[in-house]
This record gives C-alpha cells, structure tokens and sequence, in this order.
C-alpha cells in the first residue's frame, strides 16, 4: 500500500506481533462464542480493469479498460464493514463478512475507448457508476483450539454482485451495463492468538480458482487484524485486508459478458463486542 493508512497500519501490526507476549490462563480467555465487528474500511487502493464482449464475438474478444484511468473513478473509498463469527460447539463456527463499495464520476476522456458494443471518442463526456457488493459466510473446523492459540480450515461462498455502466453524455454514443451476482466457492485458514490477556492476533485467508469451459475465476482474500479487549464485552481493532477477484464469463451470459479484475487494499478500524466463553478441545 502507498498510503499513509496503509504505513501506519503494517507499522502498528508488526509492533504488536514483536512484543513480548504475556501467558494467558483459561480463565482469563477472550469471551467469543459470538462475535461482531462493525467499523469501517479504508479502501486504500483500487485497481480495476474491466473487458466487456461486443455482442455475437467470441470468448476473449474485448478491450481492457482501465476504470479508474479512463474514466476518473476515485481509487481509494470509506465504507461501512460488518465481520463477525458464531462458534456452536469446541471445533465448529461461521464466519460472516458484508460491505459494499459504491462508486461513480463523470469525465472527458482523454483517448478513444470502447466498452462493449459503444464506442466513445477523445474529448466526449461520459458518466461511469461502478457499484460492488460482497457478502461472504464460511465454515470453520478448529483442528486446535486453546485459550492461547486457534488454528482452523474453512470453506464457504464468497459472493459479489457487479453493477456497471458506462454512459457517452455528449458523443450519442448511447450506453453499456452490465451487472451480475458472482459466487464463488473458497476455502482458506484462520488464526488466533493471544498475545495477553487483552490483546490478541488474528489472520484469516480464503483462496479460489476454477477453469471449467468458458469460465475462469480466481479469488484471494487475506485478513491481518490486532484487537484489544478494552472493557468485558466490547473492544477495538485494527486490520489490514486484500482481496484480489479476477473472472471471465462466457459471452453468451446475458447479464456479464467478459472480464473483470478488481483489487482492493485497506485497512479496517472497528469495535467488536463479543459474548459467550468459548468452549475448547478436551
């Protein structure tokens, strides 16, 4: 990341995982059974590139665009963000994540672009909205469960709902959307550890990748979080995430037609309450 949330965040991060760790007891655990994480995310850096197939061309076929470039839209956002998890039992849970990041600009392009079946010229106007929502929910198997450290497997869905268009406003060019829930199943890993009694580490990740006919689609999501325990049942935090999507859609799909990569770099700040006492493995 190349900005100041970013610095300061791996600075805070590392500082914490370096510092001489205090042994916890199991009567003085973190209370977990239910956990949610309401806050904000700082999406530092946003890369998209998105290909929309002209209508009747083969798979492939289609120009790269560069939304934020060509268009002028703002690579860096502050959105609401829910995490949380739900443990019934010593070894299982749910995980659950929901955001949304909404986006949209009006700008004279500065080169001829074309997006699907439009094309628009230098100098013309267009207004472009580019709207993504993301809701994941995973199941998670702890293999080790202590009041010190939890280490687990999960596997779930990760969803997306793609909103796109991108309208000539002076050209007659006319428009182009395209929108469409992409779920993709991930699995990845989880870890906890106690760094004291009120201080803790957490790292969560979920991968994806599927090539099956005309569809191709990758996923990486990588979470680095610190919190603090600051009173019994409510606490803060502190985390870096990356989610790195890539997909390709076969043309004949009438609600998305091409390309899509989008990577999003941030950092989340948020309250936590948590209730319950965990149940750990005998």
């Amino acid at each position: 990341m190349n900005s100041g949330y970013g610095r300061c965040g791996c600075a805070l991060l590392l500082g914490l995982c370096l510092s001489p760790p205090i042994l916890v007891h199991a009567q003085d655990a973190l209370p977990d059974k239910f956990k949610i994480d309401v806050g904000v995310f700082f999406v530092t850096e946003i890369d998209t590139t998105v290909s929309i197939t002209p209508t009747g061309a083969a798979a492939g076929v289609g120009a790269l665009v560069e939304f934020e470039d060509v268009f002028g839209l703002g690579n860096s956002e502050r959105v609401p963000r829910i995490d949380g998890y739900y443990r019934f039992g010593k070894r299982s849970r749910v995980d659950f994540t929901y955001f949304k990041i909404d986006r949209d600009a009006t700008r004279t392009i500065a080169q001829d672009t074309t997006i699907g079946d439009i094309t628009i010229n230098v100098n013309e106007t267009v207004r472009t909205r580019f709207d993504s929502e993301t809701f994941e929910v995973a199941y998670g198997f702890s293999f080790h469960n202590s009041p010190k450290v939890e280490l687990g497997i999960n596997a779930g869905l990760h969803l997306t709902t793609l909103d796109i268009e991108v309208t000539d406003l002076t050209g007659g060019a006319g428009s182009e959307q395209a929108d469409a829930p992409v779920p993709l199943p991930v699995v990845g890993f989880y870890l906890r550890y106690n760094i004291s009694r009120r201080w803790r580490f957490n790292a969560n990740s979920q991968f994806f990748f599927l090539k099956y006919e005309d569809f191709k689609g990758s996923l990486t999501d990588v979470r680095l979080n610190v919190e603090h325990q600051t009173f019994k049942h409510i606490g803060f935090g502190l985390g870096l995430n990356r989610i790195d999507f890539d997909i390709e859609a076969d043309p004949s799909d009438d609600d998305f037609r091409g390309s899509f990569e989008n990577v999003n770099d941030g950092l989340q700040v948020y309250v936590f309450a948590a209730f319950g006492k965990a149940r750990y493995q005998e």
